[in-house]
C-alpha cells in the first residue's frame, strides 16, 4: 500500500454495520507486536499502516444495506479480512456517495474562504509552464527569479516595494505588489483555480490544470524556480472550459499572475456551471473532484478518467499512433498487449530490443493509470520504455520515459483501499 493511498473504514463486528471513516496512509506497511494481548504475549507480530483521517463517525454514514444497492453491490463487502483493494469503478462511486454524506455531515469552519485565479507560466505563449512544480512540490507559487526578497519580512506594502526598487533597476511594482498580495493576502484554506490565462478578446476556450486548497505560504530560497509558495492540495481538473464562463462569472481577461479574490457566491456560481462540484466551505478540498464532472458537460482530458468507451477509443489511437512512430524509425513492432507481459510493444532494431508501454490523454498532462503488473516491470526492466500520446484528438505528442530512472517524474497513488476495522 502506497503512502497517500486513499481509504475507507468500514464496521462489520456489530449490528450497527457500514462506512464509518476515510483518509490517507501515512507510511508504508509494517510489522510491529500483535494488538492481541494473548499474541502479544508469545510476541506474535501484526502488519500495521499509519492512518490520517479526514473524516470519522461514531455511526456509519453508509450503512451495509446501502452498499448493497446499485452502483456499490457488485463488490462484497462483508469481508474477513484486515483490508483489501477496491476496483476504481466502486472506488469513484462510493466517492461520490461519501461526499454527499459527509457534507451534509459536517458543520464548516471556513465560510469566509477566499476564491482566486492563479496562472502556472512565466510569460505567454512559449514560456515555461511550472504545473509539474506545482504538483510535484504540492504547491502553488508566485515568482520572479530575479527577486530574493522575502515579503513575510516586511510589514507593509510601501516598504516591500521601497526595498525592492532601491535593488533592482526595471520596474518592480506589479512583480512586487502580486508578490506582496500572495503572501500577506492569501490565508489558508482558501481556494485557487489554476488555468491558463486569457485575453479580453479570446474566444478559445481557457485551460484549467486544477484546483487548490490553499496552505501556508513559505520562502523557498533555495527553489531552482519560483521561490514565493504555499503548501496546497492540489486536484487535477484537466479540462477546456468555454472562455465565456470565465467573462461572465469571475473576470474579463487574465493575463495577470493572479486574480481575485472572489466572493465564494461568484466562485460557486462559476463552479456550478462549468458542471462540477465544490464544497468551498469544506477543511480540505476532496480528492474526487475529478472524477465528478457532469458527464454530459465535461471535456475531460485526462488519462484514464473518461468513460470505458472513451477510454478505449484513446487507447486504441494511442496504440496507433506510437506503432507508426517506431516503424517510421526502422523498428519491427509486435503488438504483445494481450499477453500481460507488462508491457504493449515489443520493438526491435538490429540487435536493440524495447518493450513499450503505450498510454493515451486527451490532454497535455502527463497522467494515466498504471497497473501493477506494468508499473512492476517499469521498476525492473532496463528494456522498458513508457510512451505516452498527449493531445491525441488534436496534434498528437509523444513522451517517453525510459527505464526505472524515469518514475522520479511522477508520484504515483492508489485510486482506494478498503481497511476494516477489528474486533468493533
Amino acid at each position: 500500500i502506497p503512502v497517500g493511498s486513499r481509504f475507507f473504514l468500514i464496521r462489520l463486528g456489530s449490528a450497527d454495520k457500514g462506512i464509518i471513516g476515510s483518509g490517507v496512509t501515512t507510511s508504508e506497511t509494517y510489522y510491529d507486536t500483535s494488538w492481541e494481548q494473548s499474541k502479544a504475549r508469545s510476541r506474535s507480530k501484526a502488519l500495521y499502516v499509519g492512518l490520517r483521517f479526514d473524516f470519522l463517525s461514531k455511526v456509519p454514514l453508509i450503512k451495509l444495506q446501502e452498499l448493497q444497492v446499485h452502483p456499490l453491490s457488485s463488490f462484497y463487502w462483508s469481508i474477513r479480512a484486515s483490508g483489501i483493494y477496491m476496483p476504481s469503478e466502486i472506488a469513484l462511486s462510493l466517492e461520490n456517495i461519501w461526499l454527499r454524506k459527509t457534507k451534509i455531515q459536517s458543520n464548516s469552519t471556513h465560510k469566509n474562504s477566499q476564491c482566486w485565479l492563479i496562472k502556472t507560466t512565466e510569460g505567454g505563449p512559449g514560456y515555461r509552464d511550472h504545473w509539474a512544480d506545482f504538483m510535484s512540490e504540492k504547491v502553488v507559487a508566485v515568482g520572479w527569479t530575479a527577486i530574493k526578497y522575502d515579503p513575510s519580512q516586511f510589514e507593509h506594502l510601501e516598504q516591500y516595494q521601497k526595498q525592492i526598487k532601491a535593488k533592482y533597476k526595471w520596474d518592480t511594482s506589479y512583480a512586487s505588489s502580486t508578490i506582496f498580495k500572495f503572501s500577506h493576502q492569501w490565508q489558508e484554506n482558501d481556494i485557487a483555480i489554476i488555468c491558463t490565462g486569457y485575453a479580453p478578446n479570446q474566444t478559445k476556450d481557457v485551460y484549467i490544470n486544477g484546483i487548490a486548497r490553499i496552505g501556508k505560504y513559505f520562502y523557498d530560497k533555495k527553489s531552482k524556480w519560483w521561490r514565493f509558495k504555499r503548501q496546497a492540495v492540489i486536484t487535477p481538473i484537466d479540462r477546456y472550459v468555454p472562455v465565456k464562463i470565465f467573462q461572465k462569472f469571475l473576470i474579463k481577461s487574465s493575463r495577470q499572475t493572479i486574480h481575485g479574490p472572489f466572493s465564494q457566491h461568484k466562485f460557486q456560481a462559476f463552479v456550478n456551471e462549468i458542471g462540477f462540484r465544490l464544497p468551498v466551505s469544506d477543511s480540505r478540498l476532496p480528492e474526487n473532484t475529478k472524477h465528478d464532472l457532469d458527464s454530459s458537460q465535461s471535456t475531460q482530458r485526462g488519462g484514464g478518467f473518461g468513460s470505458a468507451k472513451e477510454n478505449k477509443k484513446v487507447e486504441e489511437a494511442a496504440m496507433r499512433f506510437v506503432t507508426r512512430w517506431y516503424r517510421k524509425k526502422g523498428w519491427s513492432v509486435s503488438d504483445v498487449s494481450a499477453q500481460c507481459r507488462g508491457y504493449d510493444l515489443h520493438c526491435v532494431k538490429g540487435t536493440t530490443i524495447l518493450h513499450v508501454e503505450v498510454k493515451g490523454s486527451k490532454g497535455r498532462d502527463h497522467q494515466f493509470i498504471i497497473t501493477p503488473n506494468e508499473k512492476q516491470r517499469w521498476e525492473v526492466d532496463p528494456l522498458f520504455v513508457l510512451s505516452l500520446v498527449t493531445n491525441i484528438e488534436n496534434t498528437p505528442t509523444i513522451n517517453q520515459f525510459k527505464g526505472a530512472s524515469a518514475m522520479k517524474s511522477f508520484c504515483f497513488n492508489a485510486l482506494s483501499y478498503m481497511a476494516v476495522s477489528i474486533g468493533s
